[in-house]
This record gives structure tokens, C-alpha cells and sequence, in this order.
């Protein structure tokens, strides 16, 4: 085997265990997950100035920068900052 052949080698090994230990390693050695996929979520809390408004949330989507669209179970629309939000996976 030459220097090429171990280099792939290792990738593929790698290429491997990276993915199993984001989904078996935090079962076992903490709760750090290495790959966020978490995208469910029932409730968010934005702040207002002084208000804080509870939303029940229908579908939601993050656009570049920190806006968050929140279409609610209710029908309303919300475009919020993720700065003032928080959403909450029941």
C-alpha cells in the first residue's frame, strides 16, 4: 500500500464513523449533538419591546440573516428576528 492508498483509506473510515458517532455518540457520552437536525418545533416565544407573545407554531422558515417566518396554527403571519425568539420542541 503506498502513501495514496492509506489516505484513502483513512477517509473512508472516516467518511464512516463521523456520521454513526453524531447519532449513536451522544446516547453514550453526553447529549452534544455533532449534526443539528432538529427542525420540529410546536411553540415560539418572541419578544416585543416589553411584550412577550406565545405563538403556536403551524410551519415556520429561516430566511439569510436572522429573520424567522412563523405562520401560525391560527393563520396569522410573524416575520421575527431569532434574536428575540425563542422556539420550543415539545
Amino acid at each position: 500500500m503506498d502513501k495514496g492508498d492509506i489516505v484513502l483509506v483513512i477517509a473512508l473510515v472516516l467518511a464512516v464513523i463521523i456520521p454513526i458517532a453524531g447519532i449513536i455518540g451522544p446516547h453514550l457520552i453526553g447529549n452534544k449533538e455533532v449534526f443539528d437536525l432538529s427542525y420540529n418545533f410546536d411553540k415560539a416565544i418572541v419578544i416585543c419591546g416589553e411584550e412577550i407573545i406565545e405563538l403556536e407554531i403551524k410551519s415556520w422558515n429561516d430566511y439569510e440573516g436572522e429573520q424567522l417566518q412563523i405562520k401560525t396554527k391560527d393563520g396569522k403571519v410573524y416575520l421575527v428576528s431569532s434574536m428575540n425568539t425563542i422556539l420550543i420542541g415539545e
